[in-house]
């Protein structure tokens, strides 16, 4: 009974860093689009954005952290037809998600650095 539940609370781990990336990009872009009038108008909402980009950016790096980890603690390869294989590729595919993603949050919270006017 107890490897079941491990392996249950293994897998929602897994989801999480599966889904949390583009769930948090998504937020991030949102965000971002909401508050850059305000920023614009008020130059102390700058703080805002970055805020932002921290509160989305680590999640994200821990999902990412966590399929790294499914993904070096699992030895069979991605395409062994086992529910260890499909766990891997689910775990390295899921890395990818999460590393793409934080790429976007990174990359989309940068420009806030370099925004001196708003037209």
């Amino acid at each position: 009974m107890t490897g079941v539940a491990h392996s249950r609370s293994g897998m929602a781990a897994l989801w999480y860093g599966f889904s949390v990336g583009p769930a948090a990009w998504a937020a991030h872009i949102v965000g971002d689009a909401a508050l850059v009038r305000y920023a614009c108008n008020d130059p102390s909402m700058h703080w805002w954005l970055h805020g932002l980009t921290v509160i989305t950016g680590v999640p994200t790096v821990i999902g990412l952290a966590i399929c790294l980890r499914v993904a070096r603690s699992i030895p069979a390869p991605e395409d062994a037809p086992s529910p260890e294989g499909r766990t891997r590729f689910l775990a390295v595919v899921g890395a990818y998600i999460a590393g793409i993603s934080l790429a976007l949050v990174l990359l989309e919270g940068a420009y806030v650095f370099f925004i001196s006017d708003c037209a």
